[in-house]
């Protein structure tokens, strides 16, 4: 929540300057798909968890949301830290 709050805020700064800035757009769309990967996730963790606790294996869908949710923070990360450069 607090980050929500701060990158708004430091959003409302400069917006013009972010709106046409490559790395700062492509950042967004990837802490969206983070999201909704959190949320995918959290509905099949609570689907298939008694399944998951009895044989004790991760389904492979469960393991592509996890590889996709690492992949979208990351580039998320990376890309935030390449806005001051652009």
């Amino acid at each position: 929540m607090l980050n929500t709050v701060t990158g708004l805020l430091i959003f409302a700064t400069q917006a013009t300057m972010y709106v046409t800035n490559v790395p700062f757009l492509v950042k967004i769309v990837f802490v969206v798909l983070g999201g909704i990967s959190l949320v995918a996730t959290q509905r099949i963790l609570r689907r298939d968890a008694d399944r998951w606790e009895s044989t004790g294996q991760v389904s492979s869908l469960g393991r592509r949301l996890a590889l996709g949710s690492i992949l979208f923070w990351t580039i998320a990360v990376a890309t935030g830290r390449l806005i001051a450069y652009a």
